[in-house]
C-alpha cells in the first residue's frame, strides 16, 4: 500500500532566534524593524536637523547683513565726476535680482550688469568690477582722453582723438585750463547743423579732429590771432573758425594745414591793421590761392 505524502504548508522556527514584538532578534547580532518600527523616528530628526541646517547657511549668505556690500572703491577717474559713478552703483545695490533677491549682497550683485550701465554712459578705455569679501566693491576705471568740446543744440560733449563722443559735459561743470592762454583751452567746436548725437558715436574724422587741436594750439603763436570756436558738420573737412578779431577762417582738414597757416601769416602781414577790421572771411582751403571779402 502506498503512502500519502502530506502538501500542507508546514512552519519552522529556529530555536536559536525568539520572534520579538515588531522584528525578530538574531543571536547578539543587531535588530531588523518591521514597518512603523522604532527606527523611523530618528531618520525624521535628522532630516529635520538638516532643513534647519540648510536654511540657516541660506539666510547667513544671501540675507545676512554680514555680506552686505559696505565698502564701493572707484580708482582712475579724472574728468568723470566720482558720484555720477556711485549714483549708478547705488541705484543698483537699491534694486532686486529675480524679483526676490537684493543686490544689495556680494553674491547678489550683478557686476556685468553695472559694467553695462556704466559703458552705456561712458565712451572709457578699460572698466574694470571685482568683488571682494565680505562686502566690497572695486571699480578700475581708464578715461579716454578728451581732444575738443563738441557743440549741439543746447548740449556740449567730451570728443576723444578717433571724433568719438566720450560723454556729455554736465552743466557748471568746467573743461578749460586755469591760464587765460588761449591755446591752453580746449577748443570748443559747434554743430553747424545742430544734430542729435548718442555717446560713442563717431561724428568727426580723425583728420578733423586733429586740425582742430592744432589749429587751437598753434595758430595764436605764428599769426597771433586766437579761435573763440569753431563751426563744421558731421564727417565734415570745411572748419571754420570765428577770430578774435570778428571775422572767419576757412580751413580744410584734408589739406596741408601748416601751408594754410603760413598763407593765412603772409596775407595778414600784407594787410593794414585797418583793412583787417573789415574782413568778414578769409578762405584758405585751395592750395594755390586765398579768396576773402
Amino acid at each position: 500500500m502506498a503512502k500519502q505524502r502530506s502538501y500542507y504548508k508546514k512552519k519552522y522556527v529556529n530555536p536559536f532566534f525568539k520572534k520579538t514584538k515588531g522584528g525578530f532578534a538574531g543571536r547578539g547580532r543587531g535588530f531588523y524593524y518591521g514597518a512603523g518600527g522604532g527606527g523611523s523616528w530618528l531618520s525624521k530628526f535628522i532630516l529635520f536637523l538638516v532643513i534647519i541646517a540648510a536654511g540657516a547657511f541660506f539666510y547667513f549668505i544671501f540675507y545676512s547683513s554680514y555680506f552686505s556690500i559696505k565698502n564701493i572703491k572707484i580708482s582712475g577717474l579724472e574728468k568723470i565726476n566720482e558720484s555720477e559713478i556711485r549714483d549708478i552703483i547705488n541705484a543698483q545695490i537699491n534694486s532686486r535680482r529675480i524679483f526676490i533677491f537684493k543686490q544689495s549682497n556680494i553674491f547678489i550683485f550683478d557686476e556685468i550688469l553695472i559694467k553695462n550701465k556704466i559703458d552705456s554712459k561712458y565712451a572709457l578705455n578699460f572698466l574694470k568690477v571685482e568683488k571682494g569679501l565680505p562686502g566690497n566693491l572695486n571699480f578700475e576705471i581708464q578715461e579716454k582722453t578728451p581732444i575738443i568740446i563738441w557743440k549741439t543744440g543746447d548740449k556740449y560733449y567730451f570728443v576723444d582723438k578717433d571724433g568719438i563722443i566720450i560723454r556729455e559735459i554736465l552743466e557748471g561743470e568746467s573743461w578749460d585750463s586755469e591760464t587765460d592762454r588761449p591755446e591752453s583751452k580746449m577748443a570748443v567746436v559747434f554743430d553747424e547743423n545742430n544734430e542729435n548725437v548718442a555717446i560713442k558715436e563717431t561724428i568727426l574724422t580723425v583728420e578733423t579732429v586733429q586740425a582742430v587741436a592744432k589749429l587751437q594750439n598753434i595758430l595764436f603763436g605764428i599769426t597771433g590771432l586766437s579761435i573763440s570756436n569753431f563751426r563744421t558738420t558731421k564727417h565734415g573737412e570745411a572748419i571754420k573758425g570765428l577770430t578774435n578779431e570778428g571775422w572767419e577762417t576757412y580751413f580744410s582738414a584734408t589739406n596741408d594745414l601748416n601751408a594754410q597757416i603760413e598763407k593765412l601769416k603772409l596775407f595778414l602781414g600784407e594787410k593794414k591793421p585797418e583793412d583787417r577790421q573789415s574782413l568778414e572771411y578769409v578762405d584758405l582751403r585751395f592750395p594755390d590761392r586765398i579768396y576773402y571779402k
